[in-house]
Protein backbone atom coordinates (compact mmCIF):
# COMPACT_ATOMS: atom_id res chain seq x y z
CA UNK A 1 0.00 0.00 0.00
CA UNK A 2 1.63 3.11 -1.23
CA UNK A 3 -0.63 6.35 -0.81
CA UNK A 4 0.54 10.22 -0.84
CA UNK A 5 -2.35 12.45 0.77
CA UNK A 6 -2.08 16.56 -0.63
CA UNK A 7 -3.48 18.89 2.06
CA UNK A 8 -2.67 22.54 1.16
CA UNK A 9 -0.50 24.50 4.54
CA UNK A 10 -3.03 25.82 6.50
CA UNK A 11 -5.81 23.54 5.67
CA UNK A 12 -5.27 21.13 8.73
CA UNK A 13 -2.93 18.74 7.60
CA UNK A 14 -1.52 18.14 10.99
CA UNK A 15 -4.55 17.48 12.29
CA UNK A 16 -5.78 15.17 9.82
CA UNK A 17 -2.50 13.22 10.08
CA UNK A 18 -3.02 12.70 14.25
CA UNK A 19 -6.81 11.62 13.52
CA UNK A 20 -7.08 9.66 10.56
CA UNK A 21 -3.12 8.37 10.23
CA UNK A 22 -2.63 8.20 13.40
CA UNK A 23 -6.48 7.61 15.03
CA UNK A 24 -5.97 9.79 17.71
CA UNK A 25 -3.37 8.09 19.24
CA UNK A 26 -0.30 9.57 19.03
CA UNK A 27 1.68 9.68 22.19
CA UNK A 28 4.44 12.79 20.65
CA UNK A 29 2.50 14.87 18.85
CA UNK A 30 2.15 18.70 20.26
CA UNK A 31 -0.62 20.99 20.16
CA UNK A 32 -0.86 24.93 20.53
CA UNK A 33 -4.51 25.71 22.11
CA UNK A 34 -3.35 29.57 21.81
CA UNK A 35 -3.81 28.92 17.92
CA UNK A 36 -4.74 25.63 17.12
CA UNK A 37 -1.91 24.42 15.97
CA UNK A 38 -0.95 20.82 15.69
CA UNK A 39 2.59 19.11 14.94
CA UNK A 40 3.00 15.27 14.47
CA UNK A 41 5.02 12.88 12.17
CA UNK A 42 3.11 13.06 8.96
CA UNK A 43 4.33 9.64 7.35
CA UNK A 44 3.30 5.53 8.46
CA UNK A 45 5.52 3.21 7.33
CA UNK A 46 5.20 -0.76 8.51
CA UNK A 47 9.08 -1.07 7.14
CA UNK A 48 9.95 0.57 10.07
CA UNK A 49 8.76 2.83 12.78
CA UNK A 50 8.85 6.53 11.83
CA UNK A 51 8.86 7.29 15.60
CA UNK A 52 11.71 5.20 16.46
CA UNK A 53 13.77 6.74 14.23
CA UNK A 54 17.44 7.95 15.58
CA UNK A 55 19.84 10.52 13.75
CA UNK A 56 23.51 10.59 13.80
CA UNK A 57 26.79 11.87 12.42
CA UNK A 58 28.17 8.56 12.42
CA UNK A 59 27.75 6.11 9.61
CA UNK A 60 29.34 3.40 11.81
CA UNK A 61 27.19 4.45 14.39
CA UNK A 62 24.21 3.56 12.45
CA UNK A 63 25.46 0.75 11.47
CA UNK A 64 25.61 -0.51 14.50
CA UNK A 65 22.25 0.14 15.29
CA UNK A 66 20.34 -0.86 12.94
CA UNK A 67 22.12 -3.54 10.69
CA UNK A 68 19.10 -4.79 8.89
CA UNK A 69 18.83 -0.62 7.66
CA UNK A 70 22.28 -0.87 6.01
CA UNK A 71 20.92 -2.46 3.32
CA UNK A 72 18.89 0.54 2.20
CA UNK A 73 21.70 2.74 3.17
CA UNK A 74 23.78 1.28 0.55
CA UNK A 75 22.66 3.16 -2.17
CA UNK A 76 24.53 5.63 -1.00
CA UNK A 77 27.87 5.77 -3.75
CA UNK A 78 26.10 3.21 -5.96
CA UNK A 79 26.49 4.26 -10.07
CA UNK A 80 23.64 5.78 -11.17
CA UNK A 81 22.13 7.36 -14.93
CA UNK A 82 21.38 11.05 -14.42
CA UNK A 83 18.69 13.03 -16.49
CA UNK A 84 21.15 14.44 -19.14
CA UNK A 85 22.30 11.16 -19.86
CA UNK A 86 26.36 11.39 -17.64
CA UNK A 87 26.72 8.37 -15.36
CA UNK A 88 27.71 9.33 -12.22
CA UNK A 89 28.56 8.31 -7.93
CA UNK A 90 25.18 8.62 -6.07
CA UNK A 91 27.73 10.18 -3.27
CA UNK A 92 26.02 12.17 -0.17
CA UNK A 93 28.75 14.31 -0.43
CA UNK A 94 27.89 15.37 -3.40
CA UNK A 95 24.67 15.91 -2.46
CA UNK A 96 25.51 18.01 0.61
CA UNK A 97 27.40 19.85 -1.57
CA UNK A 98 24.92 20.96 -4.16
CA UNK A 99 22.35 21.63 -1.51
CA UNK A 100 25.44 24.66 0.19
CA UNK A 101 26.26 25.61 -3.01
CA UNK A 102 22.44 26.40 -4.55
CA UNK A 103 21.87 28.36 -1.45
CA UNK A 104 18.55 26.20 -0.23
CA UNK A 105 16.42 26.93 2.62
CA UNK A 106 17.72 26.74 5.99
CA UNK A 107 15.48 24.67 7.57
CA UNK A 108 15.30 22.14 4.78
CA UNK A 109 19.15 21.67 5.06
CA UNK A 110 19.24 21.26 8.94
CA UNK A 111 16.97 18.12 8.64
CA UNK A 112 18.12 16.39 5.12
CA UNK A 113 21.79 16.61 6.76
CA UNK A 114 20.17 15.61 10.43
CA UNK A 115 18.19 12.36 8.36
CA UNK A 116 20.56 11.45 6.16
CA UNK A 117 20.85 8.08 7.10
CA UNK A 118 17.09 7.78 6.24
CA UNK A 119 16.75 9.66 2.92
CA UNK A 120 15.99 6.44 1.08
CA UNK A 121 13.18 4.97 3.26
CA UNK A 122 11.17 7.58 4.45
CA UNK A 123 9.34 10.21 2.33
CA UNK A 124 10.83 13.46 2.74
CA UNK A 125 9.48 15.17 -0.44
CA UNK A 126 8.04 18.19 1.82
CA UNK A 127 11.92 19.25 2.10
CA UNK A 128 12.96 18.76 -1.23
CA UNK A 129 10.81 20.65 -2.85
CA UNK A 130 12.07 23.64 -0.64
CA UNK A 131 15.33 23.44 -3.10
CA UNK A 132 13.22 22.39 -6.72
CA UNK A 133 15.11 24.15 -9.75
CA UNK A 134 17.85 25.53 -8.31
CA UNK A 135 19.89 23.20 -10.14
CA UNK A 136 19.89 20.54 -12.12
CA UNK A 137 22.08 18.10 -10.45
CA UNK A 138 20.57 18.88 -7.39
CA UNK A 139 16.84 18.35 -8.80
CA UNK A 140 18.15 14.98 -10.01
CA UNK A 141 19.12 13.94 -6.95
CA UNK A 142 16.09 15.15 -4.83
CA UNK A 143 14.17 12.97 -7.94
CA UNK A 144 15.81 9.54 -6.94
CA UNK A 145 15.82 10.07 -3.54
CA UNK A 146 11.95 10.62 -3.96
CA UNK A 147 11.75 7.53 -5.87
CA UNK A 148 13.78 5.29 -3.42
CA UNK A 149 11.73 5.37 -0.82
CA UNK A 150 8.54 4.09 -2.44
CA UNK A 151 10.32 1.75 -4.45
CA UNK A 152 12.30 0.19 -1.34
CA UNK A 153 8.60 -0.06 0.21
CA UNK A 154 7.14 -1.49 -3.02
CA UNK A 155 10.22 -4.89 -3.09
CA UNK A 156 9.62 -5.12 0.25
CA UNK A 157 6.14 -5.83 0.32
CA UNK A 158 5.38 -3.30 2.72
CA UNK A 159 2.80 0.12 3.19
CA UNK A 160 3.96 3.86 3.15
CA UNK A 161 1.54 6.47 3.27
CA UNK A 162 2.33 10.05 3.88
CA UNK A 163 0.56 13.39 3.92
CA UNK A 164 2.23 16.26 2.77
CA UNK A 165 1.67 19.89 1.36
CA UNK A 166 1.67 19.22 -2.54
CA UNK A 167 2.29 16.84 -5.53
CA UNK A 168 6.58 16.72 -6.13
CA UNK A 169 5.40 17.96 -9.79
CA UNK A 170 4.79 21.32 -8.00
CA UNK A 171 8.45 22.06 -7.40
CA UNK A 172 9.88 19.91 -9.92
CA UNK A 173 8.44 19.89 -13.04
CA UNK A 174 7.15 17.23 -15.16
CA UNK A 175 8.10 14.95 -12.16
CA UNK A 176 6.30 11.57 -11.31
CA UNK A 177 6.80 8.84 -9.40
CA UNK A 178 8.63 5.55 -10.53
CA UNK A 179 6.35 3.31 -8.68
CA UNK A 180 2.29 3.00 -8.74
CA UNK A 181 1.39 5.79 -5.48
CA UNK A 182 -2.45 5.89 -4.96
CA UNK A 183 -2.75 9.89 -4.69
CA UNK A 184 -5.51 11.66 -2.46
CA UNK A 185 -5.71 15.55 -3.11
CA UNK A 186 -8.07 18.22 -0.31
CA UNK A 187 -9.08 20.84 -2.74
CA UNK A 188 -9.77 23.92 -0.49
CA UNK A 189 -12.07 25.54 -3.58
CA UNK A 190 -14.11 28.76 -2.41
CA UNK A 191 -12.04 28.43 1.21
CA UNK A 192 -8.53 30.06 0.02
CA UNK A 193 -8.79 33.53 1.62
CA UNK A 194 -10.15 32.04 5.01
CA UNK A 195 -7.12 29.18 4.86
CA UNK A 196 -4.82 32.23 3.89
CA UNK A 197 -5.84 34.13 6.77
CA UNK A 198 -5.61 30.83 9.05
CA UNK A 199 -1.80 29.67 8.10
CA UNK A 200 -0.78 33.36 7.80
CA UNK A 201 -1.99 33.68 11.82
CA UNK A 202 -0.46 29.48 12.71
CA UNK A 203 3.06 30.65 10.98
CA UNK A 204 3.09 33.83 12.48
CA UNK A 205 3.87 32.38 16.14
CA UNK A 206 6.96 31.78 16.77
CA UNK A 207 7.75 27.82 17.31
CA UNK A 208 9.55 26.94 20.64
CA UNK A 209 11.14 24.21 18.72
CA UNK A 210 12.50 26.33 15.72
CA UNK A 211 13.97 29.63 17.43
CA UNK A 212 16.55 30.00 14.90
CA UNK A 213 13.90 30.14 12.37
CA UNK A 214 11.64 33.40 13.19
CA UNK A 215 7.90 34.49 11.87
CA UNK A 216 8.37 36.60 8.59
CA UNK A 217 5.44 38.58 10.03
CA UNK A 218 3.92 38.20 5.70
CA UNK A 219 0.75 36.97 4.80
CA UNK A 220 1.35 34.38 2.00
CA UNK A 221 -1.09 33.51 -0.53
CA UNK A 222 -2.90 30.11 0.15
CA UNK A 223 -4.35 28.90 -3.97
CA UNK A 224 -6.56 26.15 -5.27
CA UNK A 225 -4.56 22.91 -5.95
CA UNK A 226 -5.70 22.46 -8.84
CA UNK A 227 -2.65 20.75 -10.40
CA UNK A 228 -2.55 18.64 -7.73
CA UNK A 229 -5.92 17.41 -7.82
CA UNK A 230 -5.63 16.96 -11.94
CA UNK A 231 -2.45 14.25 -10.39
CA UNK A 232 -4.69 12.11 -7.90
CA UNK A 233 -6.75 9.44 -7.73
CA UNK A 234 -9.64 10.99 -5.24
CA UNK A 235 -10.23 14.37 -4.63
CA UNK A 236 -12.22 15.16 -1.21
CA UNK A 237 -13.05 19.37 -0.48
CA UNK A 238 -12.06 20.83 2.43
CA UNK A 239 -15.41 22.53 2.83
CA UNK A 240 -17.21 19.15 3.09
CA UNK A 241 -14.75 18.29 5.36
CA UNK A 242 -14.66 21.06 7.68
CA UNK A 243 -17.02 23.47 7.07
CA UNK A 244 -20.28 20.63 6.70
CA UNK A 245 -19.10 18.63 8.93
CA UNK A 246 -19.64 15.55 6.27
CA UNK A 247 -18.84 12.38 7.52
CA UNK A 248 -18.96 10.79 4.36
CA UNK A 249 -15.86 12.52 3.08
CA UNK A 250 -14.25 12.43 6.85
CA UNK A 251 -14.59 8.47 6.29
CA UNK A 252 -12.72 9.13 3.22
CA UNK A 253 -9.82 10.17 4.97
CA UNK A 254 -9.56 7.37 7.44
CA UNK A 255 -9.96 4.96 4.44
CA UNK A 256 -7.32 6.29 2.47
CA UNK A 257 -4.82 5.90 5.53
CA UNK A 258 -5.99 2.14 6.05
CA UNK A 259 -8.37 2.96 9.04
CA UNK A 260 -12.03 2.68 8.63
CA UNK A 261 -12.51 0.50 11.47
CA UNK A 262 -11.30 3.16 13.43
CA UNK A 263 -13.90 5.55 11.50
CA UNK A 264 -16.81 3.27 11.90
CA UNK A 265 -16.29 2.97 15.76
CA UNK A 266 -15.68 6.27 16.74
CA UNK A 267 -17.97 8.61 14.30
CA UNK A 268 -19.66 10.41 16.96
CA UNK A 269 -16.54 11.55 18.37
CA UNK A 270 -14.71 11.82 15.27
CA UNK A 271 -17.70 14.56 14.11
CA UNK A 272 -17.23 16.34 17.12
CA UNK A 273 -13.84 16.39 16.82
CA UNK A 274 -13.35 17.64 13.48
CA UNK A 275 -16.38 20.41 14.32
CA UNK A 276 -14.38 21.54 17.23
CA UNK A 277 -11.29 21.96 15.07
CA UNK A 278 -13.37 24.04 12.77
CA UNK A 279 -14.92 26.13 15.06
CA UNK A 280 -11.32 26.98 16.88
CA UNK A 281 -10.01 27.78 14.11
CA UNK A 282 -13.39 30.31 12.81
CA UNK A 283 -13.02 31.98 16.27
CA UNK A 284 -9.38 32.56 15.73
CA UNK A 285 -9.94 33.85 12.27
CA UNK A 286 -12.32 36.12 14.12
CA UNK A 287 -10.96 37.43 16.84
CA UNK A 288 -7.69 38.23 15.62
CA UNK A 289 -6.43 41.64 16.00
CA UNK A 290 -4.17 42.04 12.74
CA UNK A 291 -3.58 45.87 13.59
CA UNK A 292 -1.65 44.51 16.39
CA UNK A 293 0.06 41.69 15.08
CA UNK A 294 1.87 43.64 12.32
CA UNK A 295 1.27 40.84 9.88
CA UNK A 296 1.55 42.25 6.57
CA UNK A 297 -1.56 41.58 5.07
CA UNK A 298 -0.33 42.43 1.17
CA UNK A 299 -1.11 39.07 -0.55
CA UNK A 300 2.37 37.57 -1.50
Amino acid sequence: MLRQMYVPPGAGGNFITLHSLWSNQHNEYEVNTEINRFDVPRQRSTLWDWNNKKSSGQELVFSGMYPELKKYWDVWNSTVEFSSGWIDRFSLSQFFRLMQQNNVSVSAYEVLTRDYFWLPIFDYSIYYGMQGGKSEQLDDFCKLLMNMCWEVHEKQNESLISIVHYHPAQDFEGYNYSTDVEKLCVSIEDCEEYITDTMAIKSNVQDENSLNHPPDGERHAIYNNVSDQQQSDIILEYKKIFFDNDLDEIRELYKFCDNEAFFNANKEDISDWFKSYNTNNQKLVREFDWDKSGIDRMVK
